[in-house]
């Protein structure tokens, strides 16, 4: 018999509604089902509390499977219960999302290295990256590596490379100027301004 999620469960909860034990061969006789749906529907009663297994093949409804019968409770596949996780929204590809993504793939970066990931929408990349990795070093997120190669200007911004310390998740903290503070989408709160250690 084909049938609909939840529609096996259902009528197995119906015949068992008078608070008889049945054994698998009493509903396999009994119900136009083979055992294999008989036990995946029997199986989906018990994870609801509905069905309790008395011993092995012999299924007896709960007081709660009992009252669900009675209220001619229809099973359906998917949660049982409210959802109770908050909703995601889908991020938008921004270009300091790509940036985000780049920085968590790599030990270290430059600036130079993270524009690849602009596109030709994005207006002034390197100035954007610049401050927004001024604002993640001044939450922890980022830090400065020490100069390496010769030959670079001290001040250099192209050359000077970075390290992510702080990588909270996928989702690229936001940097909101006007009130000058951080929220994390991944932590889902404000960040705290980490002090300047010299």
């Amino acid at each position: 018999m084909q049938c609909a999620p939840g529609e096996i469960s259902t009528l197995l909860l119906q015949h068992l509604g008078d608070g008889s034990c049945q054994t698998l061969d009493q509903l396999d006789a009994a119900l136009p089902l083979t055992r294999r749906q008989i036990s995946d529907g029997a199986a989906t009663l018990i994870r609801r509390d509905y069905l309790d297994r008395i011993e092995l093949g012999c299924y007896c409804l709960t007081p709660a499977g009992i009252a669900a019968s009675e209220r001619g409770e229809q099973i359906t596949s998917g949660p049982k219960g409210p959802l109770t996780c908050k909703s995601r929204r889908k991020w938008r590809s921004t270009f300091r999302q790509r940036a985000w993504t780049a920085m968590r793939m790599s030990g270290s970066f430059s600036v130079s290295e993270l524009v690849i990931a602009a596109s030709k929408d994005d207006k002034r990349p390197e100035i954007n990256l610049l401050d927004y990795l001024r604002a993640l070093s001044r939450f922890g997120y980022v830090t400065a590596l020490p100069a390496l190669r010769n030959g670079l200007r001290k001040n250099s911004k192209s050359g000077k490379r970075f390290r992510l310390v702080k990588d909270t998740g996928p989702v690229a903290p936001e940097w909101r100027a006007r009130s000058a503070a951080m929220w994390d989408h991944n932590l889902d709160q404000l960040v705290e301004e980490v002090p300047c250690v010299r």
